[in-house]
């Protein structure tokens, strides 16, 4: 009886929009997305996510927590990687004030905010085309997830070298 309340409050919640937060199955224990940087990484480290709240008895919504916290986790590691990178860019044109470094700054920035357009973007058009229904933003927050932390490896790729 008692868990059949806590469905409906949690499913209550989550049709409010109102942040559900796993009870006794602690989700950032069993995620950590650092050093994931391909779709095939983010989905295994949700399934295994999933397969832990199972065997803790706390499936109920575990696809949604686990896939909500890779993206945060994700999120929170490009926010870190692109900071880095700003002050890197930065120091280096104070640095080299007369040189072709100049411009690199606003030049990260505009390719950052059109990565994130293109992000959520694709990421709609996932859910539309993919998983019509219920659990739309579990499909989101995983593909965002998968997204970003490829997007750490190709800004790592692509100008990582430059920034050490």
């Amino acid at each position: 009886m008692i868990r059949s309340i806590k469905k409906i409050i949690v499913f209550a919640m989550v049709a409010l929009n109102i942040p559900v937060n796993a009870s006794a199955f602690e989700t950032s224990k069993h995620i950590q997305m650092d050093g994931c940087t391909s779709a095939a990484c983010v989905d295994e480290r949700v399934k295994s996510c999933v397969a832990a709240a199972e065997a803790e008895g706390d499936a109920y919504l575990s696809s949604r927590w686990c896939s909500n916290v890779a993206f945060e986790q994700a999120d929170e590691l490009l926010n870190a990687f692109y900071q880095d990178a700003m002050k890197k860019t930065i120091s280096i044109a104070l640095e080299m004030s007369v040189t072709p470094m100049n411009g690199h700054e606003d030049l990260l920035r505009q390719s950052q905010r059109a990565w994130l357009e293109v992000r959520d973007t694709t990421c709609e058009l996932n859910v539309l085309y993919g998983f019509i229904g219920s659990g739309a933003d579990t499909v989101i927050a995983q593909f965002k997830a998968r997204m970003t932390m490829q997007r750490i490896g190709d800004l790592n790729t692509e100008i990582g070298r430059y920034l050490n």
